[in-house]
């Protein structure tokens, strides 16, 4: 007899597990092997798996589960509900975004009290969160975004901005457009990877960076897409590292064009929500 537990987020069946007894990151291990496949067999243009679900947390107005490759991130929005007497006067609606990393999602315990790099994460995807909605609908009004980084794999912040659109589309919030994002990283001097949903841009091109490359590289920039609004807005763009002009450029475009792909799998999932 199959028994699903209904009080617990199974996640997909296919789901990869947490890390339990891996080896740490080893420096010198090449990204892309002799035979043209990344470390975890993938080819250099291929983006990770993604798995996305909504209406997962019953409490929540809102919700959603998404995985890329071995990130998972869980999100609950609440609101849009009266703003407290002792609150700044807004006329638009204001958004709270709080981002917490379960102290397994990494090879290093994370402390359940956040940083300073967790802080600056909520800051981000709330940037993304608030050129998406039309705050102008919610008057002296908060929404409430809630996400819980359950394993950390690399491009955390693209999987946390993703997370929170389909949650807010879930908790039928008026937004401009699905907002979603990709990562791309520099590794080597020839290669860019990209990655949030995620892929790997270089002069050679490849697709989706892992935790370990992150690691490994020398610079990386986070785009955050609208590609339905305005001809494409970008929500935000967070960059950090340095890289060459035209390493940039290459990077960049992989991103948005990674963005538009992920965008076609978020917009299934809000159709048949």
């Amino acid at each position: 007899m199959n028994y699903r537990d209904s009080r617990r987020n199974c996640g997909p069946e296919t789901a990869t597990p947490i890390y339990v007894l891996k080896s740490p990151f080893n420096e010198k291990e090449e990204f892309l092997l002799n035979d043209g496949k990344r470390s975890d067999d993938r080819a250099p243009l291929e983006v990770r798996k993604m798995y996305f679900g909504v209406s997962n947390i019953s409490q929540a107005k809102g919700s959603s589960y998404v995985e890329l490759g071995s990130t998972k991130v869980v999100c609950g929005v609440y609101g849009p509900k009266e703003m407290a007497p002792s609150s700044i006067f807004k006329s638009t609606g204001q958004v709270l975004c709080e981002v917490k990393v379960a102290p397994f999602s990494s090879y290093v315990r994370r402390s359940p009290v956040p940083d300073r790099q967790v802080k600056e994460l909520s800051m981000q995807v709330k940037d993304a969160l608030e050129a998406a909605i039309i705050l102008e609908e919610y008057p002296k009004a908060q929404i409430d975004v809630f996400l819980t980084v359950v394993e950390d794999s690399g491009g955390v912040l693209a999987a946390c901005v993703t997370a929170a659109s389909l949650a807010l589309c879930d908790a039928d919030i008026r937004m401009y457009d699905i907002v979603v994002a990709a990562s791309v990283v520099s590794v080597q001097e020839e290669e860019c990877i990209a990655r949030a949903g995620e892929r790997l841009a270089t002069s050679k091109s490849s697709a989706s960076s892992t935790e370990d490359e992150l690691e490994g590289s020398n610079g990386s920039v986070t785009v955050a897409l609208m590609p339905l609004y305005a001809n494409g807005q970008v929500a935000t763009m967070v960059m950090s590292g340095s890289v060459t002009a035209a390493k940039l450029q290459d990077g960049l475009d992989a991103a948005l064009e990674t963005c538009r792909k992920v965008y076609a799998i978020a917009k299934q999932v809000c159709i048949l929500m």
